[in-house]
């Protein structure tokens, strides 16, 4: 499975700019796949490139809380909680 991440994310970022806005995507389907630490990196770096995001925090919260990280995910869902009010 972690290939096809791979080879899903190889093809993504031959088009222009989409290595950076596939990272969500990428987090996404590494936390599927149950490989939190990858997909915590991923999401990340999607917000370290393209900034603050309601969806994103939402994820990142996830793959810390199913990771056992109960203090980050609190504080990534405070933190989502504050973008939504934002929208």
């Amino acid at each position: 499975m972690r290939i096809l991440v791979w080879a899903w994310h190889w093809r993504q970022s031959r088009t222009i700019g989409a290595h950076c806005r596939n990272s969500k995507q990428i987090g996404l389907e590494e936390t599927k796949l149950k490989q939190y630490d990858e997909a915590i990196a991923a999401f990340r770096k999607q917000l370290e490139n393209w900034g603050d995001d309601y969806d994103t925090e939402t994820a990142l919260a996830e793959a810390y809380q199913a990771k056992g990280m109960l203090s980050e995910a609190k504080d990534a869902l405070e933190k989502a909680g504050k973008l939504k009010k934002e929208k």
